[in-house]
């Protein structure tokens, strides 16, 4: 189970996906906050390089961090139309 930012319908339903798994350090309290902090920043500063290089390509995208797992994992989801992207990543 993952708490996430959205519903799983846009990717599940696109022809190819990819699934980003980050293991977080072991960590309590403040410091695990911090740790999902940085992980969904860095999700998001992902996420806007792959949609500025995707030209409308990235059907959709979700992502959160474990809830029943032994340890914090952040689990990205992102759907795309098809195996050709056009343009550069930047």
């Amino acid at each position: 189970m993952y708490e996430t930012d959205g519903g799983p319908v846009s990717c599940a339903s696109a022809p190819v996906t990819e699934i980003f798994q980050i293991q977080l350090p072991a960590a309590s309290g403040a410091e695990s906050g911090k740790d999902v902090q940085a992980a969904e920043k860095a999700w998001r500063e992902l996420l806007g390089v792959m949609e500025r290089g995707g030209e409308g390509a990235m059907r959709g995208a979700i992502g959160g961090r474990s809830l029943n797992l032994e340890g914090e994992v952040w689990l990205g989801i992102v759907g795309w139309e098809n195996f050709e992207v056009s343009g550069p990543l930047r």
